[in-house]
């Protein structure tokens, strides 16, 4: 082979990446961060716009001129994002993820939100490690937009202005955080009513209901429920939250629920975790009386649960004070369908034996009983001593294990 078919042949094979198909390449660039998609510009003058072939938007400003000082920086991230949504034109974007850790004018924010909805974005991740944002509205554009399948915000300030009825046709995973929504209906109903009919996976963790007493949400498809709650002592009423969901499988309570969680409809609720907080020092009498209004109801809604994973404070709130009016006995719970019961943070405690004494006798297919307790070897052997007369006999086993489950060991999921 001569010179020159040698260099011809060097130079046709020498950009291999950049002859690919534009659909293949922009879905290699697509797997970058968007400031290293970006950076690949400077490989030659073909490659100039090669990153605009991108279908995600990854945008951090702690990832982006990280070696600037803290106001350059901050100028520096926001005319990227602005020149990276100006080059791409009207170009469809796929995902967009968005993360920042200093203080943006929340204009700013929404207008970037606006931008990737208006080109049918399929999945939007928001992550706030900052400074809280003040006045963050989402935009209203998402309750017209039916191509976002995926909705994930772990802000620490965020609002909805809701209507008194919303339809969210295309979403299976809903996941927010610190989010406040705020009915924009009529004062009068103190109703919202919220329809999601491809919903998979939906998580509520510390979000607040303003001018609202009672939610309706209709999710037919709804496999996984998780809400996380902090009590609100300004709350002037008792929030119902009204569940349609015939699927659920998965639900997990935690925190200090504000809020009576009514599933419409018999239970399909196979896998539970309720971890209410124990509202000892911190909470006043009414307080902890308004916990068990909802602790009792909740835990009667699982008649078909398998495995249930009950935390101390839960515990708590379902089992008779100690000289009340009803002590020796327990609200009528029933578990035809209990396999496997779990006690997170067991400490020994009268009514927490009655409790687990409660279901060794009335769940008839019991197997396992598991515990993991906060006392010491003498705490160990006294929960032996006093539930084991109740485990002979039966296919039930006992485990105790020292310390806690990690976070009432939460469930994993996968879509």
């Amino acid at each position: 082979m001569d010179a020159n078919a040698r260099k011809k042949k060097s130079k046709d094979t020498k950009d291999r990446l950049g002859n690919l198909p534009e659909a293949v390449l922009g879905h290699i660039l697509s797997l970058l961060p968007t400031k290293d998609a970006v950076r690949t510009s400077l490989l030659s003058k073909r490659w100039k716009y090669k990153w605009t072939l991108v279908t995600n938007l990854d945008f951090s400003d702690s990832l982006l001129y990280s070696g600037t000082k803290r106001k350059s920086r901050k100028m520096s991230f926001i005319e990227f994002v602005e020149k990276v949504l100006l080059l791409l034109g009207r170009s469809t974007i796929q995902k967009f993820f968005l993360s920042w850790s200093k203080d943006y004018d929340a204009s700013r924010i929404q207008t970037w939100i606006s931008s990737v909805i208006r080109r049918n974005v399929q999945c939007i991740k928001i992550s706030c490690d900052g400074l809280c944002m003040e006045n963050f509205v989402f935009p209203d554009l998402i309750y017209n937009q039916d191509s976002v399948a995926e909705l994930k915000l772990r802000t620490r300030s965020c609002t909805f202005r809701l209507p008194h009825s919303v339809h969210f046709s295309s979403l299976i995973i809903l996941d927010l955080r610190l989010v406040t929504f705020h009915n924009e209906s009529h004062a009068e109903l103190e109703e919202l009513h919220i329809t999601l009919p491809a919903l998979n996976l939906l998580t509520l963790d510390k979000c607040k209901w303003l001018n609202t007493k009672t939610v309706h949400i209709d999710a037919l498809a709804l496999r996984v429920f998780i809400i996380e709650e902090d009590r609100d002592e300004n709350a002037t009423c008792q929030r119902v939250l009204k569940m349609r969901a015939p699927r659920l499988a998965k639900f997990r309570c935690r925190g200090s629920s504000s809020a009576d969680v009514v599933f419409i409809g018999p239970s399909s609720i196979q896998d539970a975790v309720l971890g209410l907080d124990s509202c000892t020092y911190k909470y006043k009498v009414d307080i902890r009386s308004k916990m068990s209004e909802v602790a009792c109801p909740l835990l009667r809604q699982l008649s078909r649960v398998e495995l249930l994973t009950l935390g101390s404070g839960t515990i708590k709130h379902i089992t008779p004070k100690k000289g009340g009016a009803e002590q020796g006995t327990l609200p009528q719970y029933t578990f035809p369908c209990l396999k496997v019961v779990k006690f997170n943070r067991f400490y020994g405690e009268d009514h927490e034996l009655e409790f687990a004494k409660f279901l060794l006798k009335n769940a008839k297919f019991l197997e396992e009983i598991t515990i993991a307790t906060m006392g010491g070897r003498e705490e160990i052997e006294d929960i032996k001593k006093r539930l084991l007369p109740y485990i002979r006999g039966s296919i039930c086993s006992l485990i105790i294990v020292p310390g806690g489950l990690s976070r009432v060991e939460p469930f994993m999921y996968n879509f």
